[in-house]
Parts: C-alpha cells; sequence; structure tokens
C-alpha cells in the first residue's frame, strides 16, 4: 500500500533501531500496521493501561473513583519487596512529591498520569489496582501483546530486565476499543477520552498535525526509546488510531521528529490507508 511504502521510507531514513505502527481508521475498520508485534519497554504509554483499570474496577463495584489514599513515596521492588521512591528529579510532575503524607481521590490521580505523566502517580495507582489486574484487563480487551509487571521507577526490576511491555498492535487495539467508546462503558470511555484530550505532552504525533487538530494522547520516552499513542481527531473525516513505537532514536529529538513525521504521513494519506 501508498501509505506503508511511505511510513517505512521514512523509518529507513530515520537510523532508528526498531520501530513499531499501528493505524486503524474507525469508519472503514480498515488497520495498517508496521512490526505489529514486535516488543518495546513500555514507558510512560502503560499509564493508559492503568486508567482503563482503574476505571474497570470502578465499573465492577470494587472502588469508587472518589476514594482516597495515603500520598506515600516508597513502594515494594517486584524482585525483592525492598523499597523504592520515585526520584523528584525523573518526574514530569511535582506537585504531588510536595504532599507526602496527605491523601489525594483515585480519580485526581489519574489526571496527572496522564497529562503531566506523574510517575509519582502512576505507582500510587498501580499499587492499589494491583499490575497483574491491569495486565488482565488488557488481555480481556484483545490486547494480549500488553504485560504489565510494574509501576515506574524500580531500578532493581529494570536491571534485571523486568520491564512492562507493550505492542504496537497492542496498543492499538485498546487505543481503538477507546475511541469507540467500547473500553468498560460510554461514559467511562468519554471520561477517560476526556483526560486524554487535556495532555500537555505534544511534541509528537500532535505536533505533526495541521494546528488545531483534536488528539487525545499518551506519550512515552526513555533512554533511547520514544512512544506516542493517540486517537486523532481530523474533523470533519472521521477519527483514527495511530501508535508509533521507536527505539534507538534519542527520545528528546530524533524520536519525537519521527514520530511527527509518521503522524504527518499518516494524516495526509488517512483516507488511502
Amino acid at each position: 500500500m501508498e501509505l506503508q511504502n511511505s511510513i517505512e521510507r521514512i523509518i529507513k531514513a530515520s537510523g532508528a533501531e526498531s520501530v513499531g505502527v499501528g493505524v486503524c481508521d474507525f469508519a472503514s475498520g480498515i488497520e495498517l500496521y508496521i512490526q505489529p508485534d514486535a516488543p518495546f519497554h513500555s514507558a510512560s504509554t502503560m499509564k493508559v493501561c492503568v486508567m482503563m483499570e482503574l476505571f474497570h474496577q470502578a465499573d465492577l463495584g470494587e472502588l469508587d473513583l472518589t476514594d482516597t489514599i495515603a500520598i506515600t513515596n516508597e513502594f515494594p521492588s517486584i524482585v525483592d519487596g525492598s523499597p523504592f521512591s520515585v526520584d523528584p528529579a525523573d518526574d514530569s510532575e511535582q506537585s504531588l512529591h510536595t504532599r507526602i503524607g496527605e491523601s489525594e481521590s483515585l480519580i485526581d490521580l489519574a489526571w496527572p498520569m496522564i497529562t503531566h505523566s506523574s510517575n509519582f502517580a502512576t505507582n500510587l495507582l498501580v499499587e492499589r489496582l494491583g499490575a497483574d489486574r491491569i495486565t488482565a484487563f488488557m488481555h480481556e480487551l484483545g490486547a494480549t501483546g500488553l504485560n504489565i509487571l510494574r509501576g515506574v521507577e524500580d531500578g532493581r526490576a529494570y536491571r534485571l530486565g523486568m520491564n512492562n511491555i507493550v505492542t504496537a498492535r497492542g496498543m492499538t487495539t485498546i487505543m481503538s476499543k477507546l475511541g469507540r467508546r467500547e473500553v468498560v462503558s460510554t461514559p467511562a470511555s468519554d471520561a477517560m477520552l476526556e483526560i486524554l484530550l487535556a495532555q500537555t505532552h505534544l511534541n509528537c504525533i500532535p505536533a505533526g498535525l495541521p494546528i488545531g487538530t483534536k488528539v487525545a494522547n499518551k506519550t512515552g520516552w526513555n533512554d533511547g526509546i520514544c512512544h506516542d499513542v493517540a486517537i486523532v481527531y481530523p474533523a470533519p473525516r472521521s477519527p483514527y488510531s495511530l501508535v508509533v513505537l521507536t527505539r534507538g532514536l534519542d527520545e528528546k529529538t530524533t524520536g519525537q521528529q519521527l514520530i511527527a513525521e509518521i503522524s504527518e504521513c499518516v494524516f495526509a494519506g488517512k483516507l488511502q490507508i
């Protein structure tokens, strides 16, 4: 297909070690994949999975979104249970770090987890929800390539390769279901989309789109890793989901540039998917 060939040329020119891409047009149901099942360290894209499980457990009646939990910065490593903390210097959201000993509602942790990519909020929610439950729900949604083992900044686990894993197919599956309001319920899906639409990190997929294009997205980055997963609303055309996972480029420069270029290419060629 012409669009796939164009994307593959962009990837080859970038010099990236590995790139996974998923596109799904909601109106036609047509999908396009490049390296759909290649595993990638999730970086912060796993926070979308955490949010979905939060709303799932609320729907099951196991919690209320307004329930509060204590803000404590100590978490058990999945390796041996030894404690670790989220370093404020490595966190993109700082306000929770000034509130140790206070409490916050679950829904008010979900917002900074997504919109500002708060690692601290993520770990508080993962500890409350359970990583195994998050993974189980992703698999229930049909995204068997997504495996959430832990929260973030568990250095012992990272050094042993015990990391959260995502695939382009898996992330495209859950983002497409969310865009079609098929995750938990229509009201829950609408609430999750509202959070994603308030995203503050806009240097990847949104950067390749015309100014003013509505995008619900979540980025993720780490050393040599740069990802973005999104639902794009190119009015008056129908929405589509786009997932780009990259490895082997600088996460603050060339990685973002590659994702923006792919986003621009998909937008221009969307009707020819």
